[in-house]
Parts: structure tokens; sequence; C-alpha cells
């Protein structure tokens, strides 16, 4: 199982309104496809908010929508004082 530190230099796509799509859509797609793609695995943590935020140049209203949106799906789970993991639907 790759560390941490493997997940929290994620390659910056870049994220802009001239697709039409909102920023807090491409960020939840790019996340959705780490873990679909199988390079963030079960209970391994995903960038943390600051970590994207950083990353993405985005804010973070932004990036917390779009990791609601990843909960919500059952995709990630949240846990308090130590980050947001890859569920077992992911």
């Amino acid at each position: 199982m790759p560390d941490a530190a493997s997940n929290s230099a994620p390659s910056a796509p870049v994220f802009g309104k001239q697709g039409g799509e909102l920023l807090y859509v491409q960020v939840s797609d790019f996340v959705r496809e780490k873990i679909y793609s199988k390079d963030w695995g079960v209970d391994e943590p995903i960038p943390s908010e600051h970590e994207l935020m950083d990353a993405f140049g985005l804010s973070r209203g932004t990036v917390r929508r779009a990791i609601k949106v990843l909960v919500d799906e059952g995709l990630v789970i949240q846990e308090h004082g130590r980050g947001t993991f890859v569920s077992e639907g992911g």
C-alpha cells in the first residue's frame, strides 16, 4: 500500500470555467477518476482540502463542495481529525 505522501501531490490538471462545467464538479470528477483507476485505493487517504486547494488554485468552498459530492455518493468517508479516505464503495 502506498504511503499517504504519494497521495499528497496530485498532478495538477487545469480547472476552469471555459468548459462550462462547474469547478466543484471538475474537482469531484478528478478525485472520482483517481479512485476508479485505483490510483487511490480503499482505506487510503485522499489529499487534504488544503493540499487540493494549493494544487489546483481553488477556494476552500469549492474543494469542500466537491468532497461532499463524493461523500454523498459513498466513494469517500470523512473522519474528524483524521482526514478523508476512499471507502469500500470506491
